[in-house]
């Protein structure tokens, strides 16, 4: 069997495989995966622990995200950075961030609606630490 290149996927073909690998991490922490359809559902699976009532509606993201469109929605994020996974509350990522300054009257937050990190400071990385996920 031959491994795939990730970098030869088109943009669905890599957001599938993401849910593939966050699936698997999760596992480990006792939730299992149902995919949904993004454009219905507005996230791309749901989380659901095995022994009891935690779910959560996730969206898979190539880098750590805000969106307008996200909040007040309940959703959690996925993103993968340096190998590590991550899965954070929208919200509450957010009300954090927000305080730090960093998204507060940019275009990109106040008029297209959204701020991504292509590049995570040490000092937020500290903050993402509580959303840091382990494999075994």
């Amino acid at each position: 069997m031959e491994r795939i290149d990730y970098k030869s996927l088109g943009h669905n073909q890599k957001k599938i495989f993401n849910i593939q690998k966050i699936s698997s991490v999760l596992a480990d922490y006792g939730f299992e995966i149902t995919r949904c359809d993004y454009k219905s559902d507005g996230f791309d699976f749901i989380a659901q622990h095995f022994h009891n009532s935690t779910a959560y509606k996730a969206v898979m993201r190539t880098r750590l995200r805000f969106e307008k469109r996200y909040s007040n929605k309940g959703l959690h994020l996925c993103f993968q950075y340096h190998n590590i996974w991550y899965m954070y509350d929208h919200d509450e990522l957010f009300d954090k961030v927000i305080q730090t300054g960093i998204i507060k009257d940019t275009d990109s937050w106040e008029v297209v609606g959204n701020y991504n990190f292509p590049k995570i400071s040490p000092a937020l990385l500290e903050t993402l630490e509580k959303y840091k996920l382990s494999s075994r």
